[in-house]
């Protein structure tokens, strides 16, 4: 019986030489972009009050929103989410019927969300309409208690709901994938390390004027730029993933 004919309109396989070796040269030229990011923010915030303008404290300053560091995260975020999509038409192309395959459409929806998150500040409106709420609650009831909680409101919606979801995630990626799985786990492990840890520190001690904080160690005072430790790392993360 004759073979079938070649499907003109099926895309060759890329060799996995040249993925790799591409997938590398794309995350040199991230981290590039992310020094020479943390670069600027070290060069223009640490600089002596009054020596450089405000508007450009602010827009390169990695904790700010609505600037450069701001628009290369939610970029970040967006092109991962658009890689998660590809892998899911391919997975679907090579295994219709494997349902989990959807589970590749739940880490485009929760990238696609955190770049919108990026760029809208979306976190900041939910822990002020928190605030608000814990306030306008009945004195001695539980939501006027959640007042207490020491760092920013907005981590009691988004924390229950992206540890578990980054658990499930991971057991999925670490069953499917190769050696991959450890720089995936890693990049994971970076962001929520600067997106739970960091900021969690970071809404308990930080000052409101976005300066380091002052840390002593055995009598040395230092100053500890905890916004450029928590965006990098959340920056790295999203790279090596």
């Amino acid at each position: 019986m004759p073979a079938p004919p070649p499907d003109k309109h099926r895309l060759a396989p890329l060799p996995k030489a040249l993925l790799q070796r591409s997938g590398v040269r794309l995350f040199a030229i991230l981290v590039t972009v992310e020094a020479v990011l943390t670069a600027l923010h070290v060069w223009i915030t640490w600089a002596p009050s009054g020596t450089f303008p405000r508007k450009l404290w602010r827009f390169v300053h990695m904790d700010r929103e609505g600037n450069l560091p701001t628009w290369f995260s939610s970029t970040q975020f967006l092109v991962l989410a658009l890689v998660f999509a590809a892998i899911f038409l391919v997975e679907r192309r090579e295994a219709p019927k494997r349902r989990s395959n959807q589970i590749w459409l739940l880490c485009a929806a929760g990238a696609l969300f955190l770049s919108l998150d990026e760029a809208a500040a979306l976190h900041e409106l939910v822990g002020s309409i928190l605030g608000a709420v814990f306030q306008n609650a009945e004195s001695g009831s539980w939501l006027h208690g959640l007042q207490r909680f020491p760092s920013y409101y907005w981590m009691l919606v988004y924390v229950p709901i992206a540890l578990p979801a980054a658990a499930v995630v991971l057991t999925y990626l670490w069953r499917r994938l190769g050696k991959e799985r450890y720089v995936v786990a890693g990049g994971t492990l970076c962001f929520l390390a600067g997106a739970v840890g960091l900021d969690y520190l970071e809404g308990r001690f930080a000052t409101p004027k976005h300066t380091p904080i002052p840390l002593s160690i055995s009598g040395d005072t230092f100053l500890f730029d905890i916004f450029l430790v928590e965006e990098y790392l959340e920056m790295i993360g999203v790279s090596l993933i």
